[in-house]
């Protein structure tokens, strides 16, 4: 049985219908708010309540609408093909670590692909490829069957906020997959903090200068152009403005 884990529903309502088997999409946001659990029941637990406190989504729907969509990986059949279908930014590689990590925990000799956007698009993503683009894109997947326990490696680092663990993985992984220093470096970014504020809300804070203004819509546009590496949607930015803005009140 083939299966294509997307990264969005985005990617789902652009997905070429003569590409064959069951997807499956990794719903979440995990570059946002805790991750760490003991167990994947606790981790929906945890994630719901984040989303409901900090987004007001009702925790039933969050379980409805991302645990379930994710728990149906736990039924992929063993000796399946896994297409996984991410990016390269930080938002989609935070949830690539987390399902190369659930895929690993399973033990079920799966052959696995990651399937990424041509060079050309950079972090503007899928959403920029044709169909024919989409079905280009999967001609050059790149087996990964070999490296997830690396990938599941990223992620408990991840988890732990390891920053050192995090580094010597990104530096083992550099000329294999070139996409993943850039995005741990940028999530190590977001770990180190100047003047109370980290890397990604000094930027933020920079824009609001540039531009005159705390506006939400012209700080988003401005953020994507020059941070692209985040891969941060309008909840995400919408959440750093905030507080950002509340930052330098306290100042």
């Amino acid at each position: 049985m083939t299966y294509h884990i997307l990264n969005g529903d985005s990617l789902k309502a652009q997905f070429p219908a003569n590409i064959s088997g069951g997807i499956i999409v990794g719903r979440e946001a995990l570059v946002d708010g805790e991750v760490k659990a003991n167990s994947l029941e606790e981790f929906f637990r945890v994630r719901a309540d984040f989303m409901h406190t900090h987004y007001e989504v009702p925790r039933a729907e969050y379980l409805e609408k991302s645990a379930k969509e994710i728990n149906k990986i736990l039924d992929i059949t063993a000796e399946s093909e896994i297409n996984l279908w991410f990016e390269d930014d930080l938002f989609c590689q935070v949830n690539f670590w987390f399902i190369a990590d659930l895929l690993l925990q399973q033990s079920k000799d799966f052959t696995i692909y990651l399937v990424r956007p041509t060079k050309e698009i950079s972090y503007n993503g899928f959403a920029w490829l044709t169909s024919d683009g989409l079905e280009n894109a999967l001609k050059q997947r790149v087996l990964i069957s070999n490296d997830l326990i690396s990938f599941s490696e990223l992620w408990k680092a991840y988890q732990n906020q390891d920053s050192t663990k995090l580094k010597e993985i990104a530096d083992r992984l550099a000329n294999s997959y070139p996409f993943i220093p850039p995005a741990v470096n940028a999530q190590l970014g977001r770990m180190h903090y100047s003047n109370g504020m980290n890397e990604v809300e000094a930027i933020i804070s920079k824009l609001i200068d540039e531009l005159s203004t705390e506006e939400f819509v012209p700080i988003f546009k401005a953020f994507n152009k020059q941070a692209g590496i985040y891969g941060f949607g309008d909840l995400q930015v919408e959440r750093l403005l905030s507080e950002v803005i509340r930052k330098r009140q306290s100042q």
